[in-house]
């Protein structure tokens, strides 16, 4: 990265600390002497003045192995969108199968199903204007890509994490020994991790929800001053 791209200093919070070796695209600038650690790649947007305005109907997708702490960044990123003073509508992959009463149907087409049951859900509100976030596995290229061609505003985030440090966390006994690991994604069960996410969140070390939401607020913004 060259010195001029570190000087435009970008909308990102005090001491975030960013990707080693991220990917940043053009436009995009670093805060003078942030620390990136490896694997973050930065959001695919313009530079994003401070108090930018969010956009009017978004979809926030958060997708991850589980135990990576989707539902934890989405609070807070709810958190903040709310603080802009817009109501958002956060939906969680366990809460959604509790309603649809789908709790124990965890094979691939089941997943997959659900997944674009999600995505449709997302679209019906975003339409009608409401900023939505969406913590889910839903690791399906297919619901991806129709994400991306049907979804308004739509900013989709890969978090990151190591199958150890899902293992060591695991609050759903998923990966140990009394779990059905052949029924886990990632592990028994295959995983389409997303081509070209918007933002890739390394979400363990020194991240924290809090700056990893940091970082999703800046991709949403990026949206708002992008399209109507």
């Amino acid at each position: 990265m060259t010195a001029s791209r570190r000087d435009r200093a970008a909308e990102v919070p005090h001491g975030v600390a960013l990707p080693r070796g991220a990917e940043v695209s053009h436009g995009v600038a670093l805060p003078r002497g942030a620390e990136v650690p490896h694997g973050v790649a930065l959001p695919r947007a313009a530079e994003v003045p401070h108090g930018g305005a969010l956009p009017r109907g978004a979809v926030v997708w958060i997708t991850g192995l589980s135990a990576a702490g989707k539902s934890s960044v989405a609070r807070q990123v709810a958190r903040r969108v709310e603080d802009r003073g817009v109501r958002p509508v956060l939906l969680d992959g366990d809460e959604l199968r509790e309603v649809l009463g789908v709790t124990g149907a965890h094979d691939l087409r089941s997943r997959r199903r659900r997944a674009f049951v999600y995505g449709r859900l997302c679209r019906l509100l975003a339409d009608q204007g409401h900023v939505v976030i969406c913590a889910a596995i839903a690791l399906f290229h297919a619901v991806h890509e129709w994400n991306r061609q049907h979804l308004r505003n739509y900013v989709e985030v890969l978090l990151d994490v190591p199958l150890e440090e899902l293992e060591r966390r695991d609050p759903k006994g998923l990966y140990g020994p009394t779990g059905d690991r052949a029924q886990v994604i990632g592990v028994g069960l295959a995983a389409e991790f997303p081509t070209a996410p918007d933002l890739v969140v390394p979400n363990f070390g020194d991240t924290t929800p809090a700056s990893a939401a940091e970082l999703i607020m800046h991709a949403l913004l990026a949206q708002g001053g992008r399209r109507p």
